[in-house]
């Protein structure tokens, strides 16, 4: 199988964490996953996301709606996944909702 069609795995630890990965500007939201895997703008791609601060894993459906390549300097590679599907709206209240007063604020450690 292609590394490209694979879920990719994401762990977060805790709510900064989190803050640092999610893409608010982003329409419907998105979740920045590092991968060196090419992808392209519009590809299809699937998250597993592993919240640790509420033990929980979420799958993330969605296309790739942003790209930071290999070779960036101070930045990962990865793909930026806008949330899209049936629970496209349940994820972005349920990430939101967990950032709080978070959203408020600029990520001072954005890893994209």
């Amino acid at each position: 199988m292609n590394t490209k069609n694979k879920p990719i795995p994401l762990v977060i630890n805790d709510n900064k964490e989190l803050h640092a990965h999610y893409m608010p500007f982003i329409q419907s939201g998105a979740i920045f996953v590092p991968t060196t895997a090419e992808y392209e703008l519009g590809d299809t791609a699937i998250a597993h996301v592993m919240l640790k601060q509420v033990g929980k894993k979420i799958p993330i459906h969605g296309k790739v709606a942003w790209i930071t390549p290999t070779g960036q300097a101070g930045v990962k590679a990865g793909i930026g996944i806008q949330f899209s599907g049936a629970n496209a709206g349940k994820i972005k209240q349920f990430i939101e909702k967990m950032l709080g007063t978070l959203l408020n604020v600029a990520p001072t450690n954005t890893v994209y």
